[in-house]
């Protein structure tokens, strides 16, 4: 059986309207996270930016949900997204290096996993200290002047 010509520009044509969809999901969505993040450019926020090949990631982030809750989501859910503070409310956010590339560059991140303070003004103090619930909380509270 030979296809004609006029058959195989109908399946070509067809390839490029699906691929075409689903590029189109993949750019919707970053544009929705992109939105979300410039809405909440005027909050403090602790934020996890990680990959999911990053051994040490894996270690504190879960790739999805078919996994156990590793420290970072457990801190992110007992404190319900949410740190409060002297200085107002700090929320808990993370990004994955993959699915929001444009995000992590804005902060200039470099290796991973980073996890930074960024004040309301957005001034962006790294985290250097254990990778615990208990680590990060005390980082916030410690630094609720600055944000």
């Amino acid at each position: 059986m030979q296809l004609s010509f006029c058959a195989i520009r109908r399946i070509i044509a067809a390839f490029l309207i699906v691929c075409w969809f689903f590029l189109g999901m993949e750019g919707f969505k970053n544009k929705c996270i992109k939105e979300q993040f410039a809405n909440e450019e005027h909050q403090a926020r602790i934020i996890l930016c990680w990959a999911k090949w990053c051994g040490h990631c894996k270690a504190i982030k879960r790739k999805d949900d078919s996994e156990p809750l590793k420290e970072w989501d457990l801190f992110k859910k007992q404190n319900n997204g949410v740190i409060n503070t002297s200085n107002g409310n700090v929320s808990i956010q993370d990004y994955e290096v993959d699915e929001s590339p444009q995000i992590v560059k804005s902060l200039g991140v470099k290796g991973f996993p980073t996890i930074l303070l960024v004040s309301k003004n957005g001034d962006k103090i790294p985290y250097k200290g254990p990778r615990t619930q208990q680590g990060w909380k005390k980082f916030v509270l410690q630094n609720a002047n600055d944000i």
